[in-house]
């Protein structure tokens, strides 16, 4: 190996040192970021360190808890897993895991598989050095427009990415059409996911996507939530057939059930985790664990025991009030939370006879979520009204 990557390595072993150490910080991200200055191919340099591959998990919504059940998973299953574990997900956090592996007996830094949280944004600078056998993409919103400016430049970004990784499988949520432009424009191998009936017995508002392909809107026969459904267009862009697919799915604000078949066989699920969205988590982390090879013992134990313990739908009791916490970045998730809520509160109420049920939003415009937070006027506010 070059210097660059010996010093690289060394000055981000004792960064590492002198933040724990020293600062009691978690060294989630500078030790990388300083040793990418040193060797801009660091990645590269480190992607053998993981024996099976890597896995990225990239999207909008869900791959903070997508990347920590693969992680989880793969770990009660044996599994010796590299995970940039504190969200840190730019090439710096990325790096920082694996500079971070712990030696094992032979003194080698080395893990069976990494997992890893990708922005979207990165995953070009971050794919084309791992080379990694599966990107896993989640759904794609409209979110921090300051950053990203129109979803357009994010999917350019993502199929360049994957034009440079050409082995790279691409496991994609195909009910959603901004994911599906993505396979539409790629030649990797590629396995999608979609759920085939409507999950919940509200009808959704009718919602306006542009076609990837040619730009016109697509016409939905089905629609979940947001851009989320069964689409087509004119010019023959559409809804494509599925290798993994939900059926039967039943969804409270406590929990999930579903069927996951492909043409051979099928296996049912339960999660404790209620609201629509989590159909969507829950299966794609399914199809995941299937594909790498996870016994489905081990993805129903991980599926039960999940807690993400960050923020994102915990409940806790002070008092004698039952309290729900959900961290949403963008409209397509508030507006879930907002559906959740009203399912959840209104059924307390209803059961408690009570009308003290308080709700609170909390919006943060600093650089880490998008300065431009104007996103709010498009959230479906009034359905919170009766509280």
């Amino acid at each position: 190996m070059s210097f660059g990557f010996t010093l690289a390595k060394a000055v981000s072993a004792l960064s590492t040192q002198v933040l724990r150490h020293v600062f009691r910080r978690p060294a989630g991200n500078f030790p990388g970021k300083i040793a990418l200055y040193l060797d801009k191919n660091l990645l590269a340099h480190l992607r053998d360190r993981m024996e099976q591959g890597s896995i990225l998990v990239v999207g909008t919504n869900g791959k903070t808890s997508t990347t920590l059940m693969l992680d989880y998973l793969l770990d009660i299953s044996g599994k010796k897993v590299c995970c940039n574990k504190t969200g840190a997900n730019l090439d710096s956090g990325v790096a920082t895991a694996l500079l971070q592996i712990p030696k094992n007996e032979s003194g080698k830094r080395v893990a069976d598989w990494g997992v890893f949280e990708c922005d979207e944004m990165w995953l070009v600078r971050i794919l084309p050095q791992l080379q990694s056998k599966y990107v896993v993409l989640t759904n794609l919103f409209v979110d921090q427009t300051d950053r990203f400016g129109d979803i357009s430049n994010i999917r350019k970004s993502i199929v360049s990415a994957l034009k440079q990784s050409p082995q790279t499988t691409l496991i994609y949520n195909a009910d959603d059409p901004n994911s599906h432009g993505i396979a539409d424009a790629v030649d990797n191998p590629k396995i999608a996911f979609g759920v085939e009936k409507r999950c919940d017995a509200d009808e959704p508002q009718a919602f306006k996507q542009a076609c990837p392909r040619c730009g016109k809107q697509l016409e939905y026969s089905m629609v979940q939530y947001e851009q989320i459904g069964k689409y087509a267009c004119s010019c023959g862009f559409a809804s494509p057939a599925c290798d993994y697919k939900v059926t039967n799915p039943r969804v409270s604000d406590t929990e999930v059930s579903f069927h996951l078949s492909t043409e051979h066989w099928k296996l049912a699920f339960w999660a404790p985790h209620g609201a629509l969205y989590m159909i969507y988590n829950m299966g794609l982390f399914a199809t995941v664990g299937l594909v790498i090879g996870c016994d489905k013992e081990a993805i129903d134990k991980t599926m039960k025991d999940f807690d993400a313990h960050n923020g994102r739908a915990q409940r806790a009791q002070v008092g004698n009030h039952p309290v729900f916490i959900n961290l949403t970045k963008n409209i397509a998730g508030l507006n879930q939370n907002i559906d959740l809520v009203c399912k959840s509160e209104g059924r307390y109420l209803k059961e408690t006879g009570s009308s003290d049920a308080v709700v609170a939003v909390f919006i943060n415009n600093k650089e880490g979520d998008g300065f431009d937070a104007s996103w709010v006027d498009s959230v479906a506010f009034e359905k919170l009204a009766p509280f």
